[in-house]
């Protein structure tokens, strides 16, 4: 693998663990603070309006699952010999053919590397 190719698959991996530790946070804060407060709020009988919480739970699972889930496949084409960012993006597309996320990421064409001619 080139350097350039490794440099940008490190930064998507990076990118990645930074999006996956946003959704946790967000997971978390949904549970443990709107949910929680929405019981209160139902038990105390205070008028309000429910707030429809997002559950990212599915984009967790994604991310955690083994054996194919993000982190697993990403280790995985990693530690191929010839492993790629190509490699690692079909396994994903093929672990995940179903997945709603994974089919909506799939319809956008997929970011290439720049090579300077100089």
């Amino acid at each position: 693998m080139s350097g350039r190719k490794a440099l940008y698959l490190s930064l998507n991996i990076v990118l990645i663990g930074c999006l996956y530790f946003l959704r946790r946070l967000q997971q978390f804060f949904n549970i443990n603070v709107i949910q929680s407060e929405q019981q209160e709020y139902l038990r105390e009988a205070i008028p309000w309006t429910p707030l429809k919480v997002p559950d990212n739970q599915d984009t967790i699972d994604l991310v955690e699952s083994k054996p194919n889930g993000f982190i697993s496949l990403l280790d995985s084409a990693c530690v191929m010999p010839k492993g790629s960012d190509t490699i690692f993006l079909q396994n994903l597309f093929q672990a995940h053919k179903k997945h709603p996320r994974i089919t909506e990421a799939k319809t956008r064409p997929l970011p290439k590397v720049q090579r300077n001619s100089g």
